[in-house]
């Protein structure tokens, strides 16, 4: 990516999926902006608990630190600046993985071929795009 002009991406920072984890990796998350320019959460809950505590803090969102989290969330809506989600398609996959024991239960295997669910982008101002 270097000869494209662009820089090496920051690993990942590991969170624990609960608010105390969200805490502790806080302050790594903090050192890290004009470092990164966005970061993305493993949920709506955790992007919603980050999006307080960095306008708490008076980092702009997202001039400062872009924001997207995952779940498509209704409180996603109503938090400013409003949350870029990631709607999955859990309904879906509940569904499709009640089929295939179904038909697992009655012998067929026709439908152990993976698939691919793909999630919606619900862009919003968290990301500089308005909804």
């Amino acid at each position: 990516m270097a000869h494209l002009g662009a820089e090496e991406a920051l690993p990942p920072l590991p969170v624990a999926t609960d608010e105390a984890g969200a805490d502790e990796a806080l302050p790594s998350l903090l050192a890290a902006i004009g470092k990164v320019d966005v970061a993305v959460c493993a949920s709506d809950e955790l992007a919603l608990r980050l999006l307080h505590v960095l306008v708490w803090r008076r980092v702009r969102v997202p001039q400062d630190l872009a924001v997207v989290g995952w779940g498509g969330s209704a409180a996603a809506d109503y938090v400013v600046p409003r949350l870029t989600t990631v709607r999955d398609r859990s309904r879906e996959l509940g569904e499709l993985a009640a089929a295939r024991l179904r038909a697992r239960l009655a012998g067929d295997d026709a439908g152990d071929q993976p698939q691919t669910l793909r999630g919606e982008v619900v862009w919003r101002e968290s990301t500089g795009r308005p909804g």
